[in-house]
């Protein structure tokens, strides 16, 4: 009797804690997909490129020639580092969206749904890093855009130059703040 008892409690603990992990593996994927990460990194890249387009091209030529060279130089390269950071968060995302829940249904056992879920949690803090690497490249870019075009008007220049550096240290604290409210995650 105790021992039909103990085998019961055993396997309904084992299935109530794959049905947890079976929600934390649909949370995981709803993140890194369209709704997420991943649309998040593609709209990154979207702006980084048109921005790239509209600025960085060979055929316009930047104001106050040999410094406007070197600062079109330096927002192409990061413009450039931008979109090559957004494109590898997209395309992390988009691996751990196939492969994740594929090795979770397909595995040989629970041993490999857990294997998934963990993985998946571990994609998911990588593309977040991913993500705000991009956004903080995609904001230092638009400074050389400011120190060129506002370089007779010391006032605004320092200004924006300030609201540039604000919203980037911003960004990383809102978060690094999101991160310890929720308890973050090793």
């Amino acid at each position: 009797m105790i021992g039909q008892s103990r085998t019961y409690l055993s396997t309904r603990l084992i299935s109530h804690a794959i049905r947890i992990r079976e929600k934390e593996l649909n949370l995981f994927h709803e993140s890194l997909t369209e709704s997420g990460l991943g649309l998040g990194a593609a709209f990154i890249c979207e702006c980084a490129f048109e921005v790239l387009i509209e600025y960085g091209s060979a055929g316009r030529e930047w104001p106050h020639a040999a410094i406007g060279k070197t600062w079109q130089s330096v927002f192409v390269v990061l413009m450039v580092m931008t979109i090559c950071i957004a494109i590898n968060c997209v395309v992390l995302c988009g691996c751990a969206v196939v492969w994740g829940p594929s090795l979770a249904l397909r595995g040989y056992g629970e041993e490999d749904f857990f294997r998934a879920v963990d993985g998946m949690s571990q994609v998911r803090l990588m593309a977040a890093r991913m993500l705000l690497a991009a956004l903080i490249t995609l904001q230092a870019g638009v400074l050389p855009i400011i120190w060129i075009q506002n370089e007779e008007h010391t006032t605004r220049y320092a200004i924006l130059t300030l609201v540039i550096c604000s919203a980037i240290v911003l960004t990383v604290h809102t978060a690094w703040r999101t991160r310890v409210t929720f308890g973050g995650e090793k």
